[in-house]
């Protein structure tokens, strides 16, 4: 990925956060301060950017202040994300869920437990939008197109609530809220894509929510799901069950063949994919939620199917849902940069 830290860097700090719904003014200052700091130096600890003593301090205090919160400090970054975004163009929304821990055996107010749960795991989730823009002028199919990163199209965190005792009812569970509500409440927080745009969300299995795909469906936004769920499916004209997705994908007709070049990984040495491109239309059963009636109307997407065509693994990989007009059969090339998503190794 190209970073859009284009200029110097404490140029590219006023103009971000200069948006930033603070009160105080010495407020704004200090988060360019940081944030340009953050750019030259990424990785670094609060004390290792700050130049002096009495800046950590200064930086500490804005961190405990009540409006420094991530939707005041980041609002103007994020509206210039959007404003870029509405730029002719595609973009892609990369879309996921990151567990942040402070794990220990003394309990830190406001975090919640993560991971199983255990004694001692506690921290907060983190759901973040990050938006980039695919390259305008035809490259190398074979390699991993480079992007531009153009910030956070939102961001959101939540903390997770410890399990009730006694323990909620089964129709407590199915009535109260729900931690994948975050994803449609990306959709509709990052608004309708503009007329001639394109945005396409990715994400990996967590994001097979079928609210998700709704949201994405209604705001005009493409997508490229990787399948969590073995979906019933539906008959596009009577509504009767017409079979399950997995079994849809894997036989549907192929439509080509490419190589794509992958890069080298930890424990994972560089290789050459060979991918088969498979994809047919199906109608996904809408599931069944609490005070829906006669339920809910069925999706319509489009599924593909990449199998390698060398270096199986005893699990085949699900398929991969996606959304998008005039993707299937496209010559522009949204069709292969749709297709070579799942060998950007999600996972």
């Amino acid at each position: 990925m190209q970073v859009g830290v284009h200029q110097e860097p404490q140029r590219w700090a006023e103009e971000q956060f200069a948006g930033a719904k603070l009160t105080d003014i010495r407020r704004v200052a200090r988060v360019k301060t940081i944030a340009a700091a953050m750019a030259v130096h990424p990785g670094r600890s609060m004390p290792q950017l700050c130049r002096s003593p009495s800046a950590v301090k200064a930086t500490y205090n804005l961190c405990k202040h009540a409006e420094a919160t991530p939707e005041n400090i980041q609002s103007g970054h994020r509206a210039l994300v959007l404003e870029a975004m509405r730029q002719p163009g595609v973009y892609l929304l990369l879309e996921d869920t990151t567990e942040l821990s402070w794990s220990g055996k003394q309990a830190i107010a406001g975090l919640g437990p993560i991971g199983n749960s255990a004694a001692g795991l506690q921290g907060f989730f983190l759901h973040t939008v990050l938006s980039v823009r695919w390259p305008d002028t035809p490259q190398d199919n074979s390699k991993r197109q480079p992007v531009e990163v153009l910030g956070l199209g939102d961001q959101q965190y939540y903390v997770r609530t410890p399990c009730r005792q006694p323990r909620e009812s089964s129709q407590e569970r199915l009535k109260r809220a729900r931690e994948s509500q975050v994803w449609p409440q990306a959709s509709q927080r990052v608004g309708r894509a503009p007329e001639g745009v394109r945005w396409v969300r990715v994400a990996d299995r967590e994001a097979d929510i079928y609210e998700y795909l709704v949201s994405c469906q209604d705001l005009g936004h493409g997508f490229v799901i990787r399948a969590a769920k073995d979906r019933a499916l539906s008959h596009p004209e009577t509504g009767e069950r017409a079979g399950r997705l997995f079994t849809a994908a894997r036989s549907a007709v192929p439509l080509g063949e490419f190589t794509l070049e992958l890069r080298q990984r930890p424990n994972h040495p560089a290789r050459t994919a060979h991918l088969c491109v498979s994809a047919t239309a199906v109608a996904l059963r809408a599931p069944w939620r609490p005070g829906d009636g006669r339920g809910r109307k069925p999706i319509c997407i489009k599924v593909g199917y990449l199998p390698h065509h060398h270096d199986f693994r005893p699990r085949e990989r699900p398929p991969y849902r996606t959304h998008s007009p005039q993707v299937i059969g496209d010559s522009s090339g949204v069709f292969f940069f749709v297709c070579t998503i799942p060998s950007v190794e999600l996972a």
